[in-house]
């Protein structure tokens, strides 16, 4: 079983990553089936420098990994925040969800190279934390909707696998087989990325 959280940066690099390429950030990347990625996550108590430094850490990651969001279990912290866009989002809840729902294809950068089809409520009404431990209230639509449900879900322990169709599953479990087989099996102890 991988720890609950990170407590310092690693200092190990795998030689083997996500395409291939090392990414400079000090945090551990969990990939699937990784039991962190499946655990429900508890409240931030203190929001304070050392949590925004590990958020810097976190947006370093998920740009270097070409990402659009990231959350915290996804690098073995489990406490409920995340990126999601460019909004660093802090004990967030859900309060309403549209009746309305769309499906896309959705990827995860913790199931490297699967994709499949996700439905979720178009619009959300969401409370959370800023990192100035601000209250903020919004209403969001579309594409921004989306990645708040899809990592607000790995808060909840879920991954987009939970929410594909049987077929979708198989299919992405297919392609994460075959991604891990050609980058390595540190992958399934996570990938180690080193601090620049």
């Amino acid at each position: 079983m991988q720890p609950e959280t990170v407590n310092s940066p690693a200092s190990i690099i795998s030689s083997k990553t996500h395409g291939g390429r090392i990414y400079p950030a000090g945090l551990l990347m969990r990939a699937y089936p990784d039991p962190a990625l499946i655990k429900k996550c508890a409240p931030v108590d203190v929001i304070d420098s050392s949590l925004e430094s590990i958020i810097n850490d976190m947006r370093h990651l998920m740009k270097s990994l070409n990402g659009v969001g990231i959350a915290a279990p996804q690098v073995g912290i489990l406490k409920r925040f995340f990126i999601s866009g460019e909004k660093v989002i802090i004990n967030p809840i859900i309060e309403e969800t549209s009746k309305d729902r769309s499906t896309q294809s959705e990827g995860c950068l913790s199931i490297p190279g699967a994709f499949g089809n996700v439905t979720r409520p178009n619009s959300i009404k969401v409370r959370y934390y800023d990192l100035e431990g601000e209250e903020v209230n919004e209403l969001l639509s579309g594409m921004e909707a989306r990645i708040f449900q899809h990592e607000y879900d790995h808060l909840e322990g879920m991954l987009i696998l939970h929410r594909m169709s049987m077929t979708h599953k198989l299919k992405a479990k297919s392609a994460n087989k075959k991604y891990m087989k050609v980058y390595g099996d540190k992958m399934n102890q996570g990938i180690i990325f080193k601090k620049s």
